[in-house]
């Protein structure tokens, strides 16, 4: 049921989205190789994800991936762009200020499974801020977006059959969700759109 509900949150999610990335259409070829890695690594990401919450209490393993997927970024970034000290406190505080959120909460199996997911995040985070040089951000999150979207519907409807699973998650929950995910995403293209490479990890 919930990767049903995703499936769909995203679907509508990039329905809404689809006028905004057309009235600010703006593409280089340039572009393509980060979309394509981009989509690869958050297909991987949701898979790990369902994963990791089959496995294990996701208020543990969400904060924990999140926790340190800025502390993976960090240091090959501090080798090839140099060491940044505001971005590394930004990143000391960020990781420590999230994986205190679990204190008591996370156990090894959670960080086992939270680990794969913290590293697809890291991996399209700074695939994205490379991306962006070549596309408005609004676009590159369609770009992104789409392929992602309607391989999780695909997905879904083979697993089904068919589009029965559709119409039972058509609510204002759902439709809110995909709207979360869009805005969230959307709101981090924008804020690695304005810094350097160095200060991506913050």
């Amino acid at each position: 049921k919930g990767n049903d509900t995703t499936a769909v949150a995203l679907g509508l999610g990039l329905l809404v989205w689809t006028p905004v990335a057309l009235a600010r259409w703006h593409v280089q070829a340039g572009v393509w190789p980060y979309v394509l890695a981009s989509v690869g690594l958050e297909l991987a990401y949701f898979a790990a994800l369902n994963l990791a919450y089959a496995r294990a209490p996701a208020h543990a393993v969400y904060p924990v991936a999140r926790g340190l997927a800025p502390a993976l970024l960090f240091l090959p970034i501090a080798v090839v762009a140099g060491f940044s000290w505001p971005s590394g406190l930004g990143v000391l505080a960020i990781t420590g200020g999230v994986l205190l959120t679990t204190w008591g909460e996370a156990d090894r199996r959670s960080v086992l499974f939270a680990v794969p997911v913290a590293v697809c995040i890291a991996g399209y985070t700074i695939v994205d801020a490379r991306g962006l040089q070549f596309a408005d951000p609004a676009v590159y999150l369609w770009l992104v977006m789409c392929p992602v979207a309607l391989l999780q519907l695909g997905f879904r409807a083979i697993v089904h059959r068919g589009p029965s699973f559709v119409r039972p998650q058509l609510r204002w929950s759902t439709l809110v969700l995909g709207l979360g995910v869009f805005l969230a995403y959307g709101l981090t293209l924008v804020a690695l759109g304005l810094v350097s490479i160095s200060q991506v990890p913050a």
